[in-house]
Protein backbone atom coordinates (compact mmCIF):
# COMPACT_ATOMS: atom_id res chain seq x y z
CA UNK A 1 0.00 0.00 0.00
CA UNK A 2 2.85 2.64 0.53
CA UNK A 3 4.41 1.47 -2.91
CA UNK A 4 1.24 2.79 -4.58
CA UNK A 5 0.53 5.85 -2.33
CA UNK A 6 4.46 7.09 -3.11
CA UNK A 7 3.77 6.34 -6.72
CA UNK A 8 0.77 8.43 -6.43
CA UNK A 9 2.41 11.06 -5.23
CA UNK A 10 5.04 11.07 -7.48
CA UNK A 11 2.85 10.87 -10.79
CA UNK A 12 0.99 14.10 -8.81
CA UNK A 13 4.45 15.67 -8.32
CA UNK A 14 5.16 15.20 -12.26
CA UNK A 15 1.80 16.07 -13.64
CA UNK A 16 2.01 19.63 -11.64
CA UNK A 17 5.23 20.32 -12.46
CA UNK A 18 6.15 20.36 -8.37
CA UNK A 19 9.66 19.95 -7.03
CA UNK A 20 7.62 17.80 -4.37
CA UNK A 21 8.67 14.33 -5.92
CA UNK A 22 10.77 11.93 -4.30
CA UNK A 23 14.48 12.69 -4.60
CA UNK A 24 15.29 8.57 -5.19
CA UNK A 25 14.62 5.38 -4.55
CA UNK A 26 15.58 2.62 -2.79
CA UNK A 27 15.36 -0.64 -3.72
CA UNK A 28 15.99 -4.04 -1.44
CA UNK A 29 19.84 -5.38 -1.51
CA UNK A 30 22.18 -7.36 0.35
CA UNK A 31 20.11 -8.69 3.35
CA UNK A 32 19.43 -5.77 5.86
CA UNK A 33 20.29 -3.30 3.38
CA UNK A 34 18.94 -0.77 1.25
CA UNK A 35 20.36 0.02 -1.89
CA UNK A 36 20.02 4.20 -3.47
CA UNK A 37 18.96 3.49 -6.95
CA UNK A 38 21.22 5.59 -10.10
CA UNK A 39 18.17 7.43 -10.53
CA UNK A 40 18.88 11.19 -11.46
CA UNK A 41 17.27 13.99 -9.47
CA UNK A 42 14.71 15.59 -11.77
CA UNK A 43 13.24 17.75 -8.88
CA UNK A 44 14.91 20.73 -10.24
CA UNK A 45 14.03 20.36 -13.70
CA UNK A 46 10.22 19.66 -12.95
CA UNK A 47 10.08 22.42 -10.78
CA UNK A 48 12.11 24.83 -13.53
CA UNK A 49 9.61 23.40 -16.45
CA UNK A 50 6.61 24.59 -14.08
CA UNK A 51 8.05 27.65 -12.99
CA UNK A 52 8.75 28.45 -17.24
CA UNK A 53 5.18 27.90 -18.10
CA UNK A 54 3.52 29.88 -15.57
CA UNK A 55 5.99 32.98 -16.49
CA UNK A 56 4.71 32.44 -19.67
CA UNK A 57 1.24 31.83 -19.37
CA UNK A 58 1.37 34.98 -17.13
CA UNK A 59 3.76 36.83 -19.54
CA UNK A 60 1.49 36.32 -22.85
CA UNK A 61 -2.26 36.85 -21.17
CA UNK A 62 -0.72 40.34 -19.41
CA UNK A 63 0.81 41.49 -22.85
CA UNK A 64 -0.41 44.22 -24.50
CA UNK A 65 -1.64 44.14 -28.68
CA UNK A 66 1.36 45.05 -30.42
CA UNK A 67 1.38 48.58 -32.34
CA UNK A 68 3.68 50.44 -34.89
CA UNK A 69 4.60 53.92 -33.88
CA UNK A 70 5.57 56.74 -36.04
CA UNK A 71 8.52 57.10 -37.84
CA UNK A 72 10.46 59.86 -38.24
CA UNK A 73 12.53 60.38 -41.27
CA UNK A 74 15.14 63.38 -41.63
CA UNK A 75 16.07 64.97 -44.98
CA UNK A 76 19.43 64.05 -45.38
CA UNK A 77 20.31 67.20 -47.12
CA UNK A 78 18.83 70.71 -45.16
CA UNK A 79 17.70 73.62 -47.52
CA UNK A 80 19.80 76.92 -47.29
CA UNK A 81 18.46 80.04 -48.18
CA UNK A 82 19.49 83.54 -48.06
CA UNK A 83 17.59 86.58 -47.54
CA UNK A 84 16.68 90.40 -46.23
CA UNK A 85 14.93 90.81 -43.19
CA UNK A 86 13.12 93.12 -42.93
CA UNK A 87 14.91 95.70 -41.44
CA UNK A 88 16.77 95.27 -44.52
CA UNK A 89 19.70 93.23 -42.99
CA UNK A 90 20.96 90.26 -45.18
CA UNK A 91 19.87 86.80 -43.26
CA UNK A 92 21.27 82.99 -44.29
CA UNK A 93 20.41 80.12 -42.75
CA UNK A 94 19.13 76.40 -43.27
CA UNK A 95 17.08 73.89 -41.81
CA UNK A 96 16.51 69.95 -42.18
CA UNK A 97 12.81 69.01 -42.48
CA UNK A 98 11.02 66.07 -41.17
CA UNK A 99 8.75 63.42 -42.79
CA UNK A 100 7.15 61.64 -39.86
CA UNK A 101 4.75 58.72 -41.04
CA UNK A 102 2.27 56.56 -38.88
CA UNK A 103 1.18 53.27 -39.68
CA UNK A 104 -2.12 54.20 -38.22
CA UNK A 105 -2.81 56.54 -40.42
CA UNK A 106 -1.51 54.88 -44.09
CA UNK A 107 -0.84 57.15 -46.62
CA UNK A 108 -0.39 60.26 -44.82
CA UNK A 109 2.84 62.42 -44.06
CA UNK A 110 3.27 65.20 -41.81
CA UNK A 111 6.24 67.29 -42.30
CA UNK A 112 7.67 69.73 -39.99
CA UNK A 113 11.15 71.32 -39.22
CA UNK A 114 13.81 71.70 -36.85
CA UNK A 115 13.52 75.86 -36.67
CA UNK A 116 9.89 76.72 -37.50
CA UNK A 117 10.44 78.61 -40.53
CA UNK A 118 8.39 77.86 -43.59
CA UNK A 119 9.49 76.49 -46.94
CA UNK A 120 7.70 74.83 -49.83
CA UNK A 121 8.31 70.99 -49.87
CA UNK A 122 7.82 69.22 -53.65
CA UNK A 123 6.99 65.44 -53.45
CA UNK A 124 6.39 62.43 -55.62
CA UNK A 125 5.43 59.20 -54.50
CA UNK A 126 7.58 56.81 -57.16
CA UNK A 127 5.94 54.00 -56.20
CA UNK A 128 2.24 55.11 -57.38
CA UNK A 129 3.18 58.57 -59.56
CA UNK A 130 1.41 60.64 -57.33
CA UNK A 131 2.85 64.40 -56.94
CA UNK A 132 2.15 67.79 -55.21
CA UNK A 133 3.25 70.87 -53.07
CA UNK A 134 3.20 71.48 -49.41
CA UNK A 135 3.45 74.78 -47.82
CA UNK A 136 5.35 73.93 -44.23
CA UNK A 137 4.35 76.73 -41.76
CA UNK A 138 4.11 76.44 -38.01
CA UNK A 139 4.00 74.02 -36.62
CA UNK A 140 3.69 70.94 -39.49
CA UNK A 141 1.31 69.79 -42.60
CA UNK A 142 0.32 67.02 -43.63
CA UNK A 143 0.09 66.07 -47.08
CA UNK A 144 -1.66 63.09 -48.65
CA UNK A 145 1.11 61.15 -50.50
CA UNK A 146 -0.35 57.98 -50.73
CA UNK A 147 1.29 54.47 -49.56
CA UNK A 148 4.95 53.75 -51.04
CA UNK A 149 8.39 55.37 -51.69
CA UNK A 150 8.28 59.19 -51.46
CA UNK A 151 11.05 61.57 -52.56
CA UNK A 152 10.39 65.18 -51.65
CA UNK A 153 12.82 68.50 -52.50
CA UNK A 154 12.31 71.84 -50.05
CA UNK A 155 12.62 75.84 -51.48
CA UNK A 156 12.65 78.71 -49.67
CA UNK A 157 9.57 81.16 -50.22
CA UNK A 158 10.26 84.10 -52.11
CA UNK A 159 9.78 86.35 -49.04
CA UNK A 160 7.72 89.45 -48.23
CA UNK A 161 7.53 92.15 -51.13
CA UNK A 162 10.69 94.25 -51.25
CA UNK A 163 12.21 91.96 -49.16
CA UNK A 164 13.72 88.98 -51.73
CA UNK A 165 14.70 85.74 -50.77
CA UNK A 166 16.44 82.62 -52.57
CA UNK A 167 17.36 79.14 -52.09
CA UNK A 168 20.98 78.05 -52.30
CA UNK A 169 20.53 74.39 -51.61
CA UNK A 170 17.20 72.54 -51.92
CA UNK A 171 17.22 70.08 -48.65
CA UNK A 172 16.21 66.61 -50.17
CA UNK A 173 15.34 63.18 -49.22
CA UNK A 174 13.31 60.07 -49.70
CA UNK A 175 11.14 57.75 -47.43
CA UNK A 176 8.50 55.29 -47.57
CA UNK A 177 5.19 55.64 -46.30
CA UNK A 178 2.96 52.88 -44.93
Amino acid sequence: MIGFVRRSVAFAAIVAGSALAPVSRTRSGPPGQNVQSMRPDHRLRRASIGIGIGVGVALLCGAQPATATPIDTVFPVPVVGIGVSPPGLPTAGFMYVIATTDPATPGVTRFSDDLHCCGFIHWRNISTGAAGIAYLGYPSVEAQTGSGTVVATVTVPDGLPGYPAMTLLPGAGIWTVP
